[in-house]
């Protein structure tokens, strides 16, 4: 399964499309980089990714058969949407993994912010309480 994460290859192919991997190789100008070819479709894309965000970008086991989400939540995973009320999980597999966060743990629960840098529109904060995504803000 692919999850989105740089958009200049994946705004032809769905979040969390099942691909074929046929090739994965090193960069040559980027040590740490690789490149990804995979199959979707019957089309051949080339994904350019770091070595340490591949497991991150690429699932070896289906999120669908992992999560029991409802159509909507799902709807809005592969179209990389994300609501107030989705869980941490719901977030992550629409968006993928943050730049940065913090999270503080308090006698009542957890709150957690992640950061997307560099966002359509600009950085995008959002806060988590006891794992649910209660608001979000662009700055």
């Amino acid at each position: 399964m692919l999850q989105r994460k740089h958009k200049y290859v994946y705004d032809k192919v769905k979040n969390l499309a099942q691909v074929k991997i046929t090739k994965v190789e090193r960069d040559t100008n980027y040590g740490d980089w690789l490149n990804v070819y995979f199959v979707n479709k019957g089309k051949t894309y080339k994904a350019n990714i770091k070595e340490s965000d591949f497991r991150f970008v690429f699932y070896t086991v289906s999120p669908y058969k992992q999560y029991k989400y409802s159509q909507k939540h799902w709807n809005q995973i592969e179209n990389m949407s994300i609501s107030i009320g989705m869980t941490s999980d719901m977030v992550y597999l629409s968006w993928g993994l943050y730049d940065r966060h913090s999270k503080d743990t308090y006698s009542w629960g957890t709150t957690d912010m992640w950061v997307y840098e560099q966002s359509i529109g600009g950085d995008k904060y959002l806060y988590f309480v006891n794992d649910v995504l209660h608001s979000i803000s662009t700055y």
